[in-house]
């Protein structure tokens, strides 16, 4: 009888390890796959044309303003308390995709306007009604929406003058 007690503990460890080795193969598969993704890095968060604009801004604005770049409309907004569970859910999947080119924000007081650069995509009828869209969400939560067309240069005192009303002092 003492001679099957080792016997027995071998069987039942290779049971153990035929049972378990499959899944965890299984599982390293998995992990080097998720380790290798399917992207690369982008050189730069913003365009060309976004990173010219953001210079020009960048000295526009009084020192008490923060720039953040590419904001999504669910960071700004959200959808009113109250709603179904469905009407939340279509009101935030139609905000979450997405994005403001420029939020300004008053280190002391919050958010003060977004800007939009207008480049030639925003005459298509898609992005004309996108426009319309985010216009209409901006107004309504009383927060200003500046749209800028997009050029190859910009003036500091323009931005200036288009940003005065935003926030005083600009």
């Amino acid at each position: 009888m003492t001679k099957l007690i080792p016997l027995l503990i071998v069987f039942i460890s290779l049971i153990v390890i035929f049972k378990i080795l499959p899944n965890l193969m299984k599982r390293s598969k998995t992990l080097n796959s998720a380790s290798k993704p399917n992207f690369s890095p982008n050189e730069f968060l913003l365009t060309p044309s976004e990173r010219s604009f953001y210079k020009i801004l960048y000295l526009a604005l009084d020192k008490q303003y923060l720039i953040f770049p590419k904001v999504r409309l669910a960071d700004v907004f959200s959808p009113k308390k109250g709603l179904a569970r469905s009407e939340w859910q279509k009101a935030f999947n139609s905000i979450s995709s997405k994005h403001i080119d420029f939020l300004i924000c008053n280190k002391l007081t919050g958010i003060s306007a977004a800007i939009e650069l207008d480049d030639k995509s925003h005459s298509r009828p898609k992005t004309v009604k996108r426009d319309d869209f985010v216009n209409s969400i901006f107004l309504s939560c009383g927060i200003p929406l500046v749209r800028i067309k997009a050029q190859s240069s910009y003036s500091i005192s323009e931005i200036k003058n288009l940003l005065s009303p935003i926030d005083s002092p600009l």
